[in-house]
């Protein structure tokens, strides 16, 4: 399961519980995700994931 983490900018790391985190949770390498924003929904593509 996926553990709740502070986010840590510095470190470029966000939160899970975080609009743009809940939609990059289970995404891979070259996958589009969409997240919430106030006015329009923002598209992200996944370029690497890293431990």
């Amino acid at each position: 399961m996926y553990k709740i983490q502070e986010s840590n900018p510095f470190e470029g790391r966000i939160s899970n519980e975080s609009p743009v985190g809940r939609a990059l949770v289970g995404a891979k390498a070259g996958d589009i995700v969409e997240a919430d924003a106030p006015n329009s929904v923002i598209k992200y593509k996944v370029i690497s994931i890293d431990d």
